[in-house]
């Protein structure tokens, strides 16, 4: 009897979308690690959001989007002010932009590797 040879278990292909959406994912996150230096940190943290994340907001569910960008704009707007002149929390705010993180990253694990994301 021939002795069978085991095929290799075929391993999931990132599609260029996933892997951008990651690359994208983690450039956010590591802006996000950054604002505690300050609020430039935050601006290029926005300004990543807004322009920069094609791939992300693609793969990620519609409602993502305004949902980062309302926290990151609350956050800057909030920064011009003092706390106590705020009508919502800073620290809220960014427990709020830490969940989205963990939430997005969550998403993106579960994206299956043909770059279809949206549920």
């Amino acid at each position: 009897e021939a002795e069978r040879t085991p095929q290799p278990v075929p391993q999931p292909v990132p599609t260029p979308l996933a892997a951008t959406a990651w690359a994208q994912w983690q450039a956010l996150n590591d802006a996000w690690a950054a604002t505690d230096r300050g609020p430039r940190a935050l601006a290029t943290l926005a300004k990543l959001a807004h322009g920069h994340s094609d791939a992300l907001w693609a793969a990620l569910p519609t409602r993502y989007r305004p949902v980062l960008l309302g926290l990151l704009d609350r956050l800057e707007a909030g920064a011009l002010f003092t706390e106590e002149s705020c009508s919502y929390s800073p620290r809220d705010l960014q427990d709020h932009v830490s969940a989205w993180l963990g939430h997005a990253q969550d998403h993106l694990q579960r994206m299956p590797q043909n770059g279809a994301a949206k549920p």
